[in-house]
């Protein structure tokens, strides 16, 4: 009986450790338990994404910050508004990842931003 359990024990953590690739990198998840915590995971989601994705993910921030503002007035008069980061949105995102604010700035906001090449 004993021997069987281990042998099971034994091939759950070697099935375990086979499907988990040590090489692979995480997603960084936003750590908004402060201000300068919510900017450096920011900026390392940043240097993780491929050229296509930090736009995406910078277009994200963008959209987030702007949920809820009605007019080009609120942004003039909010000195909040004129520097957007991380920061005023990181409760919003708190844990998620990149690919997570993406969407969650897609689903959010009614902004709607066209990038245009040369």
């Amino acid at each position: 009986m004993f021997k069987h359990l281990f042998i099971t024990l034994a091939m759950v953590v070697i099935c375990s450790c086979a499907t988990s690739s040590p090489s692979a990198p995480l997603s960084v998840r936003l750590d908004a338990t402060s201000d300068a915590s919510a900017k450096q995971s920011f900026e390392r989601m940043l240097d993780q994404a491929s050229g296509k994705k930090k736009q995406e993910l910078a277009i994200a921030m963008f959209k987030l910050n702007m949920v809820g503002v009605k007019s080009a007035y609120e942004v003039v008069a909010s000195p909040e508004l004129q520097s957007l980061s991380i920061t005023r949105i990181k409760d919003r995102v708190a844990g998620i990842t990149a690919d997570e604010i993406i969407d969650l700035a897609n689903r959010m906001s009614e902004v709607k931003i066209e990038v245009q090449g040369k």
